[in-house]
């Protein structure tokens, strides 16, 4: 019998391990879903979290940047600490059963999306006009070469992990020489799954502490800055004023 019942229902109809799983189950979560829900859960997450977290950012960097004592520092001040709160909830993520995991997610989201915005406002106050778009395009592709190529760590990660994790699982088979018993060893999905926690995970904490880092040494340049700023009027007197046009 499975869960109480003689046959699995067609949410999650296969049997594993004697427990009713669907093709949606991510290996290291207890509890099936179906794929309707599942693509509405993790939209519905998203939504709430990501692009709620963007427009949440903007307004708060704007305000700890015009409203406080921190300036232009204060945007990457809210970064950093968005990035921070996002760290954990990234590790839930891949550590909780549903629905768990999809709150996770969004309140991931709500903190972790800040920082694009913030980045984006400091080089666009702190950078020259004319290399604006040039410093943007490569902090952009920075982003993107991270992202697509850190999922080259994941094999190099894992390794290390499934050493730890070591497990094997029983099964039946039938054939013309009768039923035979066969073991098979397996380190199961654990390395994978820690795996994803310490690579995300760590790397939204990781950057965090750099955004903070930056806070202080920014604070002591735009001081700097403004103390040494004088206003220099022009020797050569305008021959474009208005006073000078001729009648």
């Amino acid at each position: 019998p499975l869960n109480g019942e003689d046959f699995c229902d067609t949410n999650s109809p296969y049997c594993i391990n004697g427990e009713c799983k669907s093709l949606s189950d991510t290996p290291w979560h207890n509890k099936g879903m179906d794929h309707t829900k599942f693509e509405i859960a993790f939209a519905v997450a998203t939504v709430c979290g990501s692009v709620v977290g963007c427009l949440f950012g903007g307004v708060l960097g704007d305000y700890m940047s015009s409203k406080t004592s921190f300036g232009l520092s204060g945007r990457l001040l809210v970064g950093g600490i968005g990035l921070l709160f996002a760290a954990p909830m990234y590790v839930l993520v891949f550590t909780l059963d549903f629905p768990y995991c999809f709150i996770c997610l969004a309140l991931g989201g709500l903190g972790g999306e800040i920082y694009y915005g913030q980045t984006l406002a400091v080089l666009a106050e702190m950078v020259p006009q004319k290399l604006f778009t040039m410093t943007c395009s490569f902090y952009l592709s920075f982003l993107i070469c991270c992202g697509s190529n850190g999922t080259i760590l994941v094999p190099l990660v894992r390794q290390s992990f499934e050493k730890h994790f070591s497990y094997t699982y029983t099964f039946v088979s039938s054939g013309s020489t009768g039923e035979q018993t066969n073991v098979v060893p397996t380190h199961g999905s654990d390395g994978f799954m820690w795996t994803l926690c310490c690579l995300v995970g760590g790397s939204y904490a990781i950057a965090g502490v750099l955004f903070l880092c930056c806070v202080p040494p920014m604070q002591r340049d735009i001081e700097r800055m403004k103390s040494r700023s004088t206003i220099i009027e022009p020797i050569i007197p305008n021959q474009f004023s208005v006073s000078n046009l001729p009648e």
